[in-house]
């Protein structure tokens, strides 16, 4: 439970793109001084391409809609399974009370389609910098992604990705540490 941004692409590309693009967001990185990045090149073992080819065959199934739009559970596509031939990304830790955020691209069948999966990183418990600090991460992959004419969604719960407004963001942070409060208050008089 807590403030996630969960998000997802694809994008037709070679591979030197998506390494321009990881470079980038590197560099992004350092810059607001995280120096905990971990490069992602290649599967490390049988059991992370197996984790990959489960991820790269998710789809997206309308679940419920709120706010007058869609919410999507990701369930496993049973139609003609895709198998991911490359895997490029980093995972960096923004902050020890932020989950890891990672951007990991997958090549599928060899044909420089490049799918980032659908991924999540929650957000509650950092300060908002890094909230604001991902967010903009993101837009610069949603802008080299479209670029490109691929696809690129996000869904930020404290909706600062698309609104850039920072009041509605510590609002939404709020709300969600008064309701984490409440079902704490609740559980310990269980």
């Amino acid at each position: 439970m807590g403030v996630t941004i969960h998000y997802r692409g694809v994008v037709l590309c070679n591979e030197d793109y998506i390494s321009e693009i990881l470079t980038q967001v590197k560099e992004m990185l350092r810059e607001n001084n995280v120096t905990d990045i971990k490069p992602l090149d290649g599967f490390e073992s049988d059991e992370d391409f197996e984790r990959a080819k489960a991820l790269v065959n998710l789809k997206p199934v309308p679940s419920w809609v709120q706010k007058g739009s869609f919410v999507y559970t990701f369930r496993p596509n049973t139609k003609q399974p895709r198998t991911p031939t490359k895997k490029k990304g980093i995972l960096a830790d923004l902050h020890p009370a932020c989950e890891s955020f990672e951007i990991t691209f997958y090549e599928l069948g060899g044909e420089s389609v490049w799918q980032l999966p659908y991924t999540f990183v929650k957000t509650q418990f950092a300060p908002l910098s890094v909230h604001v600090l991902i967010c903009e991460i993101l837009k610069f992959v949603d802008s080299m992604i479209t670029y490109k004419g691929g696809d690129f969604l996000v869904n930020d719960e404290g909706d600062y990705y698309y609104t850039r407004d920072l009041e509605k963001l510590k609002e939404c942070f709020g709300k969600v540490d008064l309701l984490i409060g409440r079902i704490i208050c609740a559980l310990a008089m269980v």
